[in-house]
């Protein structure tokens, strides 16, 4: 018995099955190259795929302001690197020691130290004070 994932997969590959179709130029006497022609085609209901073309434009809406955040994320990353470097060429930074790579707990002291340095880069402090953690 066929799982409703299963069927959703199948009623797709007949969706995209009559799109090509339809876009490849057969189409059917009477018909055109619409919606209700490619559910036709399809075998499904015209409410069906109107359905499904709604959920995809959705998803593309969220896949688009997702690209957005991410876009907008990266640029405030760059300027973020080249006002550290810019501070790095006046002097006003000075370097960490590098963490020992092969002692216990060395990953947790370099996510916390990378914490505190996300902390400092959102305080937009150019100089840091190291403690011992």
């Amino acid at each position: 018995m066929p799982t409703p994932d299963d069927k959703r997969q199948q009623a797709e590959q007949l969706i995209r099955t009559a799109a090509a179709a339809l876009l490849a130029g057969d189409i059917p006497p009477g018909g055109r190259c619409d919606i209700s022609t490619l559910a036709r085609q399809a075998g499904i209901g015209n409410a069906a795929l109107t359905t499904r073309c709604a959920q995809q434009d959705q998803a593309i809406t969220a896949l688009q302001d997702l690209r957005t955040l991410t876009l907008s994320r990266l640029a405030a990353q760059h300027d973020e690197i080249q006002r550290l470097r810019a501070a790095a060429r006046t002097g006003n930074v000075r370097a960490l020691p590098p963490a020992p790579m092969d002692s216990p707990g060395t990953a947790d002291r370099r996510r916390t130290h990378l914490d505190a340095g996300h902390r400092l880069a959102s305080a937009d402090t150019t100089t840091i004070n190291r403690g011992t953690p």
